[in-house]
């Protein structure tokens, strides 16, 4: 019987220990979030202020595509990790250079995430897509922003308005008048059905619609007040 009590004393004991553990933890892991998100924010700003950003790395066709007044901004925790993403589209960028970047503070930089034309944001799954259609392809990526400033597909499809691919699609809809035939559907890279597709995703997303973000003008009054 003493020896019962003794070690549901001990057991008690253990748990008070982890809990006490875990409450540090967290704790850690918040005011760490709270101080990097800081020096993100000031990173993001040093960014915004400058008078020109290499919009491209490779190359640039737009002549005004490197002056940071023409953007817009968003400053805004995409991935639901305490410590915000900042957003940027750029109106002179043409087609061939993506008008929209996602940056991320990594590391003590500001690190490019991704450069597409456009994205919506699912707040509750912290999901984006991006999506996007060129001389009759369709496609469409679901990312998730990691930590280290990655990005992992978590969804995707494809299709074509190439009639020679009606026997092999899995699904079809009208898109702006053109008959578009989806011949994959990937969940997590695994390649599945158009049935079960729809099923995880509603899953995955947890939202019927999308959050649109609000962007702002890149001024030095916006940033103060935005960023």
């Amino acid at each position: 019987m003493n020896r019962m009590k003794k070690s549901k004393k001990i057991l008690s004991l253990i748990l008070i220990a982890a809990l006490m553990i875990t409450g540090i933890n967290i704790k850690t892991v918040k005011t760490y979030a709270k101080d990097t998100n800081k020096k993100a924010i000031t990173a993001y700003r040093k960014l915004l202020s400058k008078e020109k950003h290499k919009w491209r790395e490779d190359y640039s066709s737009a002549p005004n595509v490197n002056k940071t007044k023409n953007y817009k901004f968003a400053c805004i925790d995409l991935n639901g990790d305490g410590i915000k993403e900042l957003v940027v589209e750029n109106p002179e960028a043409c087609w061939a250079d993506g008008s929209v970047k996602i940056f991320r503070y990594v590391k003590g930089k500001v690190k490019k995430v991704l450069l597409c034309h456009g994205f919506e944001w699912y707040k509750k799954s912290k999901i984006i897509l991006v999506n996007d259609a060129h001389t009759g392809a369709y496609w469409g990526t679901y990312y998730k922003i990691k930590n280290n400033g990655k990005i992992v597909k978590k969804a995707e499809y494809s299709g074509t308005d190439d009639k020679s691919y009606k026997k092999q699609a899995k699904h079809k809809e009208s898109f702006y008048g053109m008959t578009v035939y989806y011949t994959s559907y990937k969940i997590n890279g695994k390649e599945t059905s158009y049935k079960k597709y729809k099923a995880a995703l509603k899953k995955m997303l947890k939202a019927k619609k999308y959050t649109k973000i609000q962007l702002y003008k890149n001024t030095e009054d916006n940033r103060d007040l935005y960023l």
